[in-house]
């Protein structure tokens, strides 16, 4: 039986660290293809993009997944707790 070749589409929704490291990581990975990337940030994504070869550019992750067809898709956000006083 023939294996089958699938390439899977990811979307990254973050380019800070967490987002650029992940963006390098699939995209030495031979069955991802890195479609699409957002963060409020354009220029900071605009530069992960060229740097990974990321075609298309958000600051809205809304918009991005629903144009792009994707299969996986990352958060990498930074989460800010907040303490609540009593």
């Amino acid at each position: 039986q023939k294996e089958m070749d699938i390439m899977l589409k990811m979307a990254i929704v973050g380019a800070g660290v967490w987002g650029e490291t992940h963006a390098g990581i699939f995209a030495e990975h031979p069955a991802v293809e890195n479609v699409a990337i957002c963060d409020k940030n354009a220029e900071r994504a605009c530069a992960v993009a060229a740097k990974y070869g990321i075609k298309e550019v958000y600051t809205d992750y809304h918009k991005m997944l629903r144009k792009q067809t994707v299969m996986l898709s990352q958060l990498l956000l930074r989460i800010t707790f907040m303490r609540i006083l009593p």
